[in-house]
């Protein structure tokens, strides 16, 4: 892997086949927003809700890549989702396996991470596929291939202003067409304080309406205050104001079992039956959802930075 990281670091994402400059400036003015009054009877809007009747709420939306948190959870289209959880516990790992499995079934895909280089995004996607620490040149070269049409990164690195992640929010779900958008995360865009709460609350509105209008689902990653003590968190602990779990769709908790973590390893919390992780769907305002927020227990595949569902080693991606 650290032949593979520096290999692909060395080249640049400037040196990338499919790397080209945009120009954000006409992406950076306001959108309008669609406003329409219309009665109840007006026939697009029966079409519409004829359509989501017949909806399934476990079909509807994409799935995410553990079989056993499927009947709880989906990705929707038009929505915004906070994936939230400590520092280190792995909600950026868990939803980077998300948008890697996406995108190895033809979901397009964006990735935003404002604290990871694309290349080394790449070499960590490669590895949860591969489900090897080691992945060879050959499966590089395969996930690639497999990747191509679905999976584009905006290469910065380093923070950024509001304006100009809504702008390449805008190019990618527009241009690009992504059906999901990553957003990897609010502290960096907004940091905490008092008047970057309420632009928080604005940036967030804004991904809102984009979501809305243009049908992509966004997911947003943000910290958690520090808890003084373990207990399962939920959306009140998202750092910052209280406002932005409150407009977002759905918030989902990707927390360590410190119970376990913390265990003597022959105690009975250190045993192998217990969960690593616990995927907690907190809120989901959806209709569709399954109402479901009890927490799902995942187990850790260290060797391939995946969650598996079971305690057993997940399979690579074929």
């Amino acid at each position: 892997m650290k032949d593979l990281s520096a290999e692909l670091l060395a080249r640049g994402a400037a040196k990338l086949a499919s790397a080209h400059r945009i120009d954000l400036r006409a992406y950076e003015e306001e959108l309008p927003e669609i406003d329409e009054v219309l009665s109840i009877a007006a026939p697009d809007l029966v079409k519409q809700a004829w359509a989501i009747m017949q909806l399934s709420g476990e079909e509807y939306g994409d799935e995410v890549p553990w079989k056993k948190a499927r009947h709880q959870v989906r990705l929707r289209p038009g929505e915004v989702s906070c994936w939230i959880g400590p520092n280190g516990d792995g909600k950026s790992l868990a939803l980077g396996h998300a948008m890697g499995h996406l995108g190895w079934n033809g979901t397009r895909v964006g990735l935003a991470s404002l604290e990871m280089p694309a290349p080394s995004q790449i070499a960590r996607m490669v590895t949860q596929l591969a489900c090897t620490a080691h992945p060879s040149r050959a499966a590089l070269d395969n996930a690639i291939e497999r990747l191509s049409e679905s999976v584009t990164f905006w290469n910065h690195f380093g923070p950024t202003s509001p304006k100009r992640m809504l702008a390449v929010a805008r190019y990618l779900a527009l241009e690009v067409k992504v059906s999901h958008l990553v957003i990897d995360n609010l502290t960096v865009i907004c940091p905490p304080g008092k008047f970057n709460d309420e632009e928080a609350t604005r940036f967030v509105g804004g991904l809102l309406t984009l979501s809305r209008d243009i049908g992509v689902s966004i997911h947003l990653v943000c910290h958690v205050r520090k808890p003084t003590e373990f207990r399962l968190l939920n959306r009140h602990d998202l750092r910052g104001t209280g406002a932005v779990a409150d407009i977002v769709d759905n918030v989902l908790v990707v927390q360590r079992n410190e119970a376990k973590s913390r265990a003597p390893k022959d105690s009975p919390e250190a045993a192998g039956d217990k969960p690593d992780v616990y995927f907690i769907p907190d809120k989901e305002r959806s209709h569709l959802a399954a109402g479901d927020r009890r927490p799902i227990g995942l187990w850790w595949y260290y060797e391939s930075l995946r969650l598996s569902g079971y305690n057993d080693i997940p399979e690579p991606y074929t």
